[in-house]
């Protein structure tokens, strides 16, 4: 197993695991992990020895928290020279993976992470997991708000 500081990754027999490991942030995403997320995806597609891709994270309190929301994280910086975000880049290239992507959801998954369980073909949920858009306004805050 290759471990990098916010990503794990392990390949044996056909399987490629990509593992969240910012345990201590909830493993929200920031721009080092979309960053090898994206190259990650990338080179499963080109690699004929990978059958399927298997995504999931470090512990069990979250899966992903969604973006990194810290200030020192970078996670929103924006450069108006380019018409997308790189989250939206990772959004992009995971769905136009040659290989099945199976989640491995634990704990909370939210906003973001909604977002890399939506370019999951399938994914299996363990008894902790908690699925949210903190957001999205409920129908409650929108009927106090007269909308």
């Amino acid at each position: 197993m290759s471990t990098s500081e916010v990503l794990k990754t392990e390949k044996a027999d056909g399987i490629l695991r990509l593992t969240i490991n910012r345990p201590e942030r909830r493993n929200a995403l920031n721009d080092a992990l979309i960053a090898q997320l994206t190259q990650a995806f990338v080179s499963a597609s080109l690699d004929p020895e990978v059958r399927v891709l298997v995504l999931s994270a470090v512990g069990d309190k979250a899966f992903c928290a969604g973006a990194d929301l810290n200030p020192s994280a970078g996670t929103f910086g924006f450069d108006y020279s380019e018409p997308t975000t790189t989250y939206a880049e990772l959004l992009r290239t995971a769905r136009k993976t040659a290989v099945p992507v199976i989640g491995r959801i634990n704990g909370f998954c939210l906003a973001g992470g909604m977002g890399l369980l939506a370019i999951c073909d399938m994914a299996v949920a363990g008894d902790t997991a908690e699925f949210g858009l903190p957001e999205c306004p409920s129908s409650e805050h929108l009927a106090q708000i007269g909308a």
